[in-house]
C-alpha cells in the first residue's frame, strides 16, 4: 500500500486495522491534509494509518494530535525515500500523550524562530532571482524538519513513544 501512495502529489491516507484488513483509503486532493469524518476517525482506534508527506516530511502537530486523540496504535507518514513511524510503547497515558503533544508543539515553535531568523535575511536581499529565493526557502524547509526529527528521536521515548524513520532503497 505504501510503495502505492507514495510517490503520490496529493496527501493520502489508508487505515489498516489489526488483521491487515483496510478499513478505509481517504484522498480529498490536497498536498497537505487529509481531513477525516466523525465515523472515520471513530474507527481508528487500535489500528495504523498509513499516509503520504508529499513533501518527504516527518509528522505534522496534526499528525501526532489525531494519533493521540484517536488512540490508535501506530501512525505512518510515507515520503519518496523515508518512512516516519510513531507508536506507544507502553499502553496510551492520557497526561504521558498529552505532554509529548505539548513538548512537541513548544519544539516546533523553538525550531520555526530559528529558521524563520534566516528566511527574514533572505526576504530582504536586494536583487535575489526568484529561484534561489525558492532554493533558499526549500533549504530552511529541510533545516526546519531536520530539527523537528532530532526533537522527536531525542525525546519520544520519555513519553513513551517509540520514533522511528525507516528508509527505503
Amino acid at each position: 500500500m505504501e510503495d502505492r501512495i507514495k510517490g503520490n502529489r496529493t496527501e493520502t491516507a489508508v487505515l489498516i486495522d489489526k488483521k491487515g484488513n483496510i478499513v478505509f483509503e481517504k484522498n480529498q486532493g490536497f498536498s497537505n491534509a487529509v481531513h477525516f469524518t466523525r465515523d472515520e476517525f471513530n474507527k481508528m482506534k487500535g489500528c495504523t494509518l498509513t499516509h503520504n508527506h508529499p513533501s518527504s516530511s516527518t509528522f505534522s502537530a496534526e499528525d501526532i494530535d489525531l494519533f493521540i486523540k484517536s488512540k490508535m496504535r501506530c501512525i505512518r507518514a510515507v515520503g519518496d525515500d523515508i518512512t516516519f513511524q510513531i507508536r506507544h510503547n507502553k499502553k496510551h497515558s492520557n497526561e504521558l500523550d498529552q505532554g509529548f503533544y505539548n513538548a512537541f508543539i513548544d519544539a516546533k515553535l523553538e525550531n520555526k524562530k530559528k529558521t524563520d531568523a534566516k528566511y527574514n535575511k533572505i526576504k530582504y536581499l536586494e536583487n535575489v532571482s526568484v529561484v534561489r529565493y525558492n532554493e533558499e526557502c526549500e533549504k530552511l524547509n529541510a533545516e526546519l524538519d531536520k530539527l523537528n526529527r532530532e526533537w522527536l528521536k531525542e525525546n519520544s521515548k520519555k513519553y513513551g513513544i517509540t520514533y522511528s524513520e525507516i528508509r527505503r532503497r
